[in-house]
């Protein structure tokens, strides 16, 4: 097993280093493009490469020599191809699915997504998108049928095939904190929440864009995308920030059928090296929240009890 970043490959059992590539400056992967308020750099769910372990490929998004996509060999981190577009100035994170990438683009002031060829990087489609920005990068169920994304204006799906437009559920979502959509495909549903203290967390139907229930409503910036502990699973798990202050970072279970609170956790207290929760993951029955926080929690997925937490080093302090 390996872990990846965005510039290197990593032996997930002893930590030794596989390969390195030079994706240059900017090479986080931005999860946000948006102009104005929502800077492209805003901490918008920030999202690493992505691997598709069908075509040994990992995929991702850098500032290397402009804005651009690379595909590289996920066992020997040799460049495939990469792909820009003219007067680009800032790209989303890819996602892969069906033997396409998908990514959200900012050209020229306009909203732009654009599908290329997984496995040569030739163009399939590149379509106009409302609104000014792009909140987030997109999700794509393994089939390749719908692309889901959040724009500056609310969810949108398109046809992954032809770029058209399926539904748009405009105004659902708003805010700088809007995240990366969830998709169940088991339960027909899509998750994601949004920012600015309006909205929190929205179950769409995937299939129409029908508001299905609204949660936590007096979340600030839940910068976290909602994830599930599984396909068709009970629970969904997010976090942001409580407090006029930002003070209080908290992770939440949800009940994913219907939005009702199951437990809620206290993790932090803000400080210049804690930054809201980020996305979560969920292995074993815990679910894990860690990026900016100074601390890696793990929480028992059913009720939310600290397990344990790992401190780290930021700003010379030891956190604890």
């Amino acid at each position: 097993m390996i872990f990846l970043t965005v510039t290197s490959a990593v032996l997930a059992k002893s930590g030794d280093v596989l390969w390195t590539f030079p994706a240059g400056p900017g090479s986080s992967g931005p999860g946000g493009v948006t102009p104005d308020a929502c800077e492209a750099y805003y901490g918008i769910d920030n999202a690493g490469p992505v691997l598709d372990d069908t075509a040994g490929s990992v995929y991702f998004t850098s500032e290397h020599t402009g804005w651009r996509v690379y595909a590289l060999d996920a066992a020997t981190g040799a460049e495939r191809w990469n792909v820009s577009t003219v007067d680009t100035t800032s790209a989303t994170a890819p996602a892969v699915a069906g033997g396409s990438v998908f990514f959200g683009a900012l050209r020229g002031g306009a909203v732009r997504l654009v599908s290329v060829n997984a496995t040569t990087g030739a163009p399939r489609w590149d379509v106009a998108a409302p609104g000014k920005g792009v909140a987030a990068p997109p999700t794509v169920p393994g089939d390749g049928s719908l692309l889901y994304i959040t724009l500056d204006d609310g969810l949108h799906a398109f046809d992954a095939a032809t770029g058209a437009a399926v539904w748009s559920a405009a105004g659902k979502l708003t805010g700088c904190g809007m995240t990366v959509p969830q998709l169940d495909a088991a339960a027909g549903a899509l998750y994601a929440a949004g920012g600015g203290g309006v909205n929190g967390v929205q179950a769409l139907d995937a299939k129409t864009g029908a508001h299905m229930w609204s949660a936590l409503p007096h979340v600030d910036n839940p910068w976290a995308s909602p994830v599930l502990a599984a396909a068709g699973g009970k629970l969904l798990f997010t976090a942001g920030f409580l407090g006029t202050a930002y003070e209080t970072g908290v992770a939440y279970g949800l009940d994913a059928a219907t939005g009702a609170l199951a437990w809620q956790q206290n993790l932090t207290t803000f400080d210049e090296c804690a930054y809201a929760p980020q996305t979560p993951a969920v292995t074993g029955g815990r679910v894990f929240f860690g990026g900016a926080t100074p601390t890696l929690f793990a929480l028992d997925a059913a009720t939310g009890k600290l397990d344990w937490q790992a401190a780290r080093v930021c700003q010379g302090h030891l956190w604890m």
